[in-house]
C-alpha cells in the first residue's frame, strides 16, 4: 500500500574526495519512503528519468489477489497506484519523458492508461501505444473485426486492412503511421494519406521534429523519401538516420554485393560489404560509421578511415561510437578476440577482459567507461574516471556524471547488497538500486531503491 507519511532520514556528512582536481563535497541524503510491497508482490519493471524540474518514476509490479488465485499487473506512478489489471503492456515514456502510458487489459477489455488514468475507453483489441511530448497526447492501434484503425487524442482515425509503426515527433506536434489497402503500404501523416508501395517502414523524425523520412520498396528497388522527396533507387537501403538539427539525412544504399554511405543524395566514395551504426555529432557537423569489408571493421569518421597509428588492431566487433557533448571528442570500444579496448581521442587503453558504458561528461572535458577483469576466482568490475581506476567491486550495474563533470555516481552490486558509490566514496547500501540519474534542478544524484518491503526514492547531494 502507498505509505501515508514519507519517512525523511537526512544524514549530513561533510566528505573530502579527490578524482581530478581536489574538490568539497558535502553529503546529504534524503531518503523518502514511496511504497510498501504486499505480500508476493514482484517487481517486473521500474525507471526513473529526469522531465525539466520533475522526477518521474514508476515501479510495474505483480501480485496476487486476496484469496492466492487470480494474478493482477498494476503501475506505481510518481506515488499514485493505478487499478489492477488482469495484464499490462507497451509500457512506455513520451520523448520527453513527461508522461507514462500503457495498455491495460480488464474484464476482457482494453483501456489505453496515461499517466495512470484511464484514457481511452474499452475495446475488443488494443495493440501499440504512443505518448506525446507536446500537442498530442497519445495514440493507440485498434483491430475491431477484420478492420484496423489508430486512434489519435480519442479521435479513431480512418480504418484499414492494417496499420502499425505509430509514430510521433519528438516535440509531439506531428504524427505519422503506416498502413495497408489491399496489397499496398502507405504513410499517413498528419491526417494525410500518401502515395502508395509495395512496402513501406523505417517512419523516422528528427530531434528537432522539423524533418520526416522513411524507406520504401517499389518494383524491387528501394529508395527515402525524405522531407516529402523521393531520393535514388537503389537494390538496397538502411539504417535511416537524421543529423539532430534536421538538415542531413544519411543511410545505407548500394547493390546486393556492395554498400556506401548516402548523406543528403551524395555517395560516399567507400564501399564496403556493409555498414551500421550511424551516428551524427550532437552539433550535426559531424558523422561516423562502422564498415564492414572482406570480414574487416573499420571506424569512418567525417569521411576519413580512421588510422591507428600508436598501435595496429584488427577487431572483431565495433561495440559503441561515441561523441562527447560538444561533438569535439570521439571514442569507441572495439572487440579483439576475447579481450576489448577502448579508444579515446586517438589514445588506446590496455586491454580489457569486459567493458562498456563509455560516457562523456556534460562539459565534454572528461570521461568514464567500466572495465571487467577475471581473477582467479571471479571477475570484479570498476570504472576508469580520465584514466584513474576506482576501487574493484563484484559488480558495477550504472554510472552518470553530475552536471559540472566533476563527480562520478555508479550503483554498485555487492553480493547481497547493493550501494551508491561517488568516485570513491561508499554510501548507503540497500538490497537493490535502479535507475540513477542527476537531477540539475536540486543538483543531486536520484536513484530508486528497495530495503525490506519497503521502496525509496532516494536523493543524494
Amino acid at each position: 500500500m502507498i505509505s501515508m507519511i514519507n519517512i525523511i532520514r537526512s544524514l549530513f556528512i561533510i566528505i573530502i574526495l579527490s578524482s581530478g582536481p581536489a574538490f568539497l563535497f558535502a553529503e546529504k541524503i534524503n531518503e523518502d519512503e514511496i511504497y510498501t510491497l504486499e505480500i508476493d508482490e514482484l517487481i517486473i519493471k521500474q525507471d526513473l528519468r529526469i522531465f525539466e524540474d520533475n522526477i518521474n518514476w514508476y515501479f510495474m509490479l505483480k501480485g496476487f489477489d486476496g484469496d492466492n488465485i487470480r494474478s493482477y499487473t498494476k503501475v506505481i506512478f510518481n506515488g499514485k497506484e493505478s487499478d489492477q489489471y488482469d495484464d499490462i503492456k507497451y509500457l512506455i515514456w513520451s520523448y520527453n519523458y513527461e508522461h507514462l502510458g500503457y495498455i491495460g487489459k480488464k474484464e476482457g477489455k482494453y483501456h489505453a492508461v496515461i499517466d495512470n488514468k484511464e484514457y481511452s475507453k474499452a475495446y475488443e483489441n488494443i495493440y501499440e501505444l504512443v505518448v506525446g511530448s507536446g500537442r498530442h497526447k497519445a495514440a493507440f492501434c485498434v483491430q475491431k473485426g477484420d478492420s484496423y484503425y489508430a486512434v489519435l487524442d480519442r479521435r479513431e482515425q480512418e480504418s484499414y486492412d492494417y496499420v502499425d509503426l505509430l509514430t510521433f515527433s519528438p516535440d509531439g506536434s506531428r504524427f505519422a503511421y503506416r498502413a495497408l489497402d489491399g496489397e499496398k503500404y502507405f504513410v499517413v501523416i498528419d491526417g494525410i494519406k500518401h502515395k502508395s508501395y509495395d512496402y513501406v517502414d523505417l517512419l523516422t523524425f528528427s530531434e528537432n521534429s522539423q524533418k520526416f523520412a522513411y524507406r520504401v520498396k517499389d518494383e524491387e528497388k528501394y529508395f527515402v523519401i525524405a522531407g516529402g522527396r523521393k531520393q535514388r533507387s537503389y537494390d538496397c537501403v538502411d539504417a535511416i538516420t537524421i543529423s539532430p538539427n534536421g538538415k542531413n539525412v544519411a543511410y545505407k544504399a548500394g547493390t546486393k554485393n556492395k554498400c556506401f554511405l548516402v548523406v543528403d543524395e551524395e555517395e560516399a566514395n567507400k564501399l564496403f560489404d556493409d555498414i551500421y551504426q550511424i551516428t551524427f555529432s550532437p552539433n550535426s557537423k559531424r558523422i561516423a560509421y562502422i564498415g564492414d569489408k572482406n570480414e574487416q571493421l573499420s571506424i569512418v569518421l567525417d569521411n576519413f578511415i580512421i588510422q591507428e597509428k600508436l598501435k595496429k588492431v584488427k577487431y572483431d566487433e565495433v561495440v559503441t561510437l561515441q561523441f562527447s557533448p560538444n561533438s569535439r571528442r570521439f571514442g569507441y570500444i572495439v572487440e579483439k578476440g576475447p579481450m576489448k579496448i577502448v579508444l579515446i581521442d586517438g589514445k588506446w587503453s590496455n586491454e580489457y577482459d569486459d567493458m562498456d558504458l563509455l560516457t562523456f561528461s556534460p562539459d565534454s572535458e572528461h570521461y568514464f567507461f567500466k572495465v571487467g577483469e577475471k581473477t582467479a576466482n571471479r571477475e570484479m568490475y570498476y570504472l576508469i574516471i580520465d584514466g584513474n581506476r576506482t576501487r574493484q567491486y563484484n559488480h558495477i550495474k550504472y554510472a552518470v556524471f553530475d552536471q559540472e563533470g566533476e563527480n562520478v555516481a555508479y550503483i554498485v552490486n555487492d553480493f547481497d547488497r547493493e550501494f551508491i558509490a561517488i568516485n570513491k566514496k561508499r554510501i548507503k547500501s540497500y538490497n537493490y538500486i535502479y535507475s540513477l540519474a542527476f537531477f540539475p534542478d536540486q543538483e543531486c544524484f536520484v536513484y530508486l531503491a528497495r530495503g525490506g518491503d519497503e521502496l525509496y526514492l532516494v536523493k543524494l547531494w
